[in-house]
């Protein structure tokens, strides 16, 4: 069993001709636990966005094959 904590960050730009030209900075932090069984890793994470308009936590549960 893994546990881990992040904060990541992003910009990236606006080119719509309809919309006024610009960028955006996008940020999330968040903490997730990792467990390898049978060759499969399966990972459950906890996220909260900072720059969008809805500010609660976002859950996901993934797997994929561990190599």
């Amino acid at each position: 069993m893994e546990g881990l904590i992040f904060a990541d960050a992003g910009r990236f730009s606006l080119r719509d001709l309809s919309a006024v030209p610009g960028s955006r900075m996008l940020r999330s932090f968040g903490a997730g636990v990792r467990i390898v069984a049978a060759g499969v890793v399966f990972e459950l994470d906890a996220v909260k966005p900072i720059d969008q308009l809805s500010r609660g936590w976002t859950f996901s549960f993934n797997f994929r094959p561990g190599f």
